[in-house]
């Protein structure tokens, strides 16, 4: 059985368990943005299976991280559209069936649009949620009956994210999420560059793109995973200065986001091991000249 560790964060506790199998490779190589659910994988879910429930969020998992309450809103995240697709894409696997039980026995089921509701059809409070998964309010003891239901909650987790009947339906997830956000300034790059109008980015071959646009888009990609909003306003400004060379546009881009002091995004110069999402982005990106080229002069030392 993994372990179980307990960790604490500023003002929460809870759970970690780390993921068993790596994620090596885009499950489609070919493709723009299975290459971007990777690259972002790499950033915040490096292997199936790993789960966190010390954050406030309830718990996440999935290759982006996917939560399963908003910590401060209290509304249900993103977690549950995840596991409903896992659900809906595969067998009945032991899995699957523990965790449909586990909620079951609460009087719970995830709903076909994503949402765990009781008996009478209503959406349960993400409070609720938070305190079945992560008792109580989201800070988990190290000991006793809270600590036992939090492990079990997240061992239930694990196994599902985990189990390779799931990898499928994770990275299709993935792939939905990204593509869903800042859509429409998305696609405006992305037409730009392949020369011809594109109404989603979800099957674009990487080989309609220009080197330099699919790796400083799939970079935007994954700072987007962190922040949502900064990624997009570098975006935005990115676009004013669009020009028929891709490798202008896509240095300008990257180096909106390195430059950035939102969260830990900023590069500092000369740091070892990484401690920003720049550096963490290059030494992932330069990893894989395969999948990311262009990867080394778009993505220097120091910014």
């Amino acid at each position: 059985m993994p372990e179980v560790l307990h960790r604490v964060f500023r003002d929460h506790a809870g759970c970690l368990v780390r993921g068993t199998v790596p994620i090596t490779a885009p499950s489609d190589p070919t493709n723009h943005m299975s290459c971007a659910a990777f690259l972002t994988s790499r950033l915040e879910a490096p292997t199936f299976g790993l789960v966190q429930s010390y954050d406030g969020a309830g718990i996440s998992g999935g290759l982006l991280h996917n939560i399963a309450v908003m910590p401060r809103s209290l509304e249900q995240g993103s977690l549950w559209t995840l596991v409903r697709r896992i659900l809906d894409d595969g067998p009945a696997t032991p899995s699957r069936t523990a965790l449909v039980q586990a909620l079951a026995d609460m009087g719970w089921e995830i709903s076909v649009d994503g949402k765990v509701r009781d008996a009478r059809g209503q959406v349960v409070g993400g409070r609720v949620l938070r305190n079945w998964i992560a008792p109580p309010e989201g800070v988990v003891p190290k000991t006793g009956p809270n600590w036992e239901q939090a492990a079990k909650v997240a061992l239930l987790f694990h196994n599902l994210l985990a189990d390779p009947t799931s990898f499928r339906a994770q990275e299709r997830y993935s792939i939905e999420w990204l593509c869903a956000g800042n859509k429409a300034a998305e696609l405006d790059v992305y037409s730009k560059y392949t020369r011809y109008v594109v109404d989603s980015a979800v099957g674009i071959p990487v080989a309609q793109l220009p080197p330099a646009i699919h790796t400083a888009m799939c970079v935007y990609h994954s700072f987007s995973v962190n922040g949502p909003a900064p990624a997009a306003q570098a975006l935005a400004t990115a676009k004013r200065r669009m020009t028929e060379d891709p490798s202008l546009f896509a240095k300008f881009l990257i180096r909106l986001l390195g430059t950035s002091d939102f969260g830990k995004w900023h590069d500092e110069h000369g740091t070892s091991p990484p401690s920003n999402r720049y550096d963490s982005t290059r030494i992932a990106v330069g990893k894989y000249p395969q999948w990311f080229p262009m990867g080394a002069e778009l993505m220097p030392r120091d910014l």
